[in-house]
């Protein structure tokens, strides 16, 4: 159950991305969600179950708006692996350290779109567009995810019945 409900939202992610946010004013930057999501996923879900999950997204992500069928699968698929060694080694119940493993995949996922790039594609003059996007889309990702957090420690607030996996933890900002 807990699955569909992650493939629900997961698919309203690749909505918002590729259709309402490729009008976002700051082009070609925006917020990525669904980085956002593979790294909750990575502190909440199984190894198996979450890797998959995240593969099929950043897939069904290429579908849509990718430039090579994939690669974000590929490179999601790595971040959620990284945040789950990382996540291992660090207190992850706070909102905090969600907000460091962000901007962390938020590096290795730009890292790893350029090395994928640069080995399956021609891109010797795009290296400065893709490392000069980095610090703005880290930033991005970072205020994403503190108004994330806020949203949802606001609606864990106002229903406190309402019981979504990992959500009673973010209260902590």
């Amino acid at each position: 159950m807990r699955l569909m409900v992650y493939l629900s939202i997961g698919l309203l992610v690749v909505l918002l991305q590729t259709a309402f946010l490729a009008f976002f004013p700051l082009r070609p930057l925006k917020p990525e969600f669904l980085l956002i999501l593979t790294v909750y996923l990575a502190l909440h879900e199984s190894l198996i179950k979450g890797g998959l999950l995240v593969y099929l997204l950043g897939c069904l992500y290429d579908v849509f708006a990718g430039p090579f069928l994939g690669l974000h699968g590929f490179t999601f698929l790595l971040v959620y692996y990284f945040t789950r060694g990382i996540a291992s080694r660090m207190n992850t119940e706070s909102s905090a350290s969600l907000i460091v493993l962000v901007a962390s995949g938020t590096v290795l996922h730009v890292v790893a779109v350029f090395f994928s790039l640069a080995y399956f594609a021609d891109i010797a003059g795009g290296i400065w567009l893709i490392f000069g996007q980095l610090f703005p889309q880290t930033l991005l990702n970072l205020l994403a995810t503190g108004l994330l957090i806020m949203f949802f420690s606001t609606l864990q607030r106002r229903f406190p019945r309402l019981d979504i996996s990992g959500v009673q933890r973010l209260d902590d900002v």
